[in-house]
């Protein structure tokens, strides 16, 4: 399941511009790093964290665990710097994680809000899994932005960014050496004034760089046909779907 269209430098830029105000507008990305954090019982000894951002999830692990090493990694120098700062102990990395290959293994692997950029996640996580003892990951299923979906299909055009489901991605941790995967979804609706505020949401934390280009007037149509079509009141309605996939590793 590679998907090479993405445009890797375009995503990294776009997260490298949403540093100051990704924390401001990223309430979804802190439910779904909540529920992945949730899931962790006992204490592990060493944490690799793939995509940190700011340093939202770093920070709580951080207080949960405070014995913990913290690795975290992330591509946009401008987010891994905000992680530094919230966490000056966690050793903090600025690369890609699709060009990770670790050299030791972590007692947990986890992700919140990153996976759905890679560009090739049955090969990275070829190499991450067997590095691990436990994979943790948090996404955002297809059901994420329906509406959305459904607006550019009624103008002839398409988002450009397709999301795995839970089970596929089950698929691919069971495929590179994860056992005993568990995986669960929920859906989460957020009401924004207009689509043009949602929009600006997207912009806020970073994540229109992995959409297809549009014309302005396309946007323009979007936008008020959205308007048009899901108002809830004062309100437009947008549904996000949260999916964390939990795997143990045999060592």
């Amino acid at each position: 399941m590679a998907r090479r269209d993405l445009d890797k430098d375009r995503i990294r830029r776009a997260f490298d511009r949403a540093a100051p105000t990704y924390d401001a507008h990223a309430d979804v990305q802190k439910r779904l790093a909540l529920d992945v954090a949730a899931r962790i019982d006992d204490a592990p000894a060493s944490i690799l964290e793939l995509g940190c951002g700011t340093g939202m999830l770093t920070a709580h692990l951080r207080d949960r665990f405070p014995d913990a090493r913290i690795v975290a990694v992330d591509f946009a120098p401008a987010m891994a710097e905000r992680t530094r700062a919230a966490v000056p102990d966690a050793e903090v990395l600025v690369a890609d994680v699709e060009t990770l290959d670790p050299d030791e293994r972590f007692a947990l692997t986890l992700s919140s809000a990153t996976v759905q950029w890679f560009a090739d996640p049955a090969a990275t996580f070829g190499r991450l899994v067997p590095a691990s003892d436990r994979v943790l990951i948090g996404t955002f299923g297809p059901r994420t932005f329906w509406e959305l979906d459904a607006v550019f299909t009624e103008l002839g055009e398409d988002r450009g960014m397709s999301l795995p489901t839970a089970a596929e991605w089950d698929g691919i941790l069971r495929a590179a050496g994860a056992e005993e995967v568990e995986s669960a979804s929920r859906e989460v609706v957020v009401h924004y004034p207009t689509a043009a505020g949602f929009l600006e949401a997207l912009r806020g934390v970073g994540a229109t760089g992995g959409a297809a280009r549009q014309t302005t007037s396309t946007v323009t149509r979007a936008l008020r046909l959205y308007d048009e079509r899901f108002r809830d009141g004062d309100t437009v309605q947008v549904t996000y779907e949260l999916v964390v996939v939990d795997a143990t590793v045999p060592g």
